[in-house]
């Protein structure tokens, strides 16, 4: 279920477009925080892949709200890869998982995002954001 509110007539399609990829931002964000709570550990930076990696702005924008650096593989579908290298190893395509690494490694040069955003605007938007969730649960 989504929520948008605020909707005028000069609102465009790049506007719902960014807020999707905000909240996507936020939720992926609030993941992270309870998994660094329950574990005690810090995530320092966040490796990514799948469609929506493809867009810079949006991992420029999670590195932001994590305060961390987000890291995209130059192959967006990694994990398929991860798959056919396990399959591989399984039925002996590759005689070690030291040559497997080699092929894993040479596919994954990496691009990284670091935070730009200034920490107080980062804590303003993440509290306007669990603010909005808040406000939000119990309208649908």
């Amino acid at each position: 279920r989504g929520v948008i509110v605020g909707l005028t007539q000069y609102t465009t399609s790049a506007h719902i477009v960014r807020a999707m990829l905000e909240s996507v931002a936020f939720q992926a964000n609030d993941v992270a925080e309870a998994m660094v709570k329950d574990s005690g550990l810090p995530m320092p930076e966040m490796k990514v892949d799948g469609g929506v990696t493809a867009n810079d702005f949006f991992l420029g924008f999670q590195a932001d709200v994590m305060e961390a650096t987000v890291r995209r593989p130059a192959m967006l579908e990694i994990t398929a890869l991860g798959a056919a290298i396990a399959a591989g190893l399984a039925v002996g395509v590759w005689p070690s998982l030291d040559e497997a690494k080699k092929i894993q490694e040479a596919a994954c040069t990496y691009k990284e995002f670091n935070p730009t955003m200034a920490k107080e605007d980062a804590m303003e938007r993440k509290g306007k954001w669990n603010d909005a969730i808040a406000r939000t649960l119990n309208w649908a």
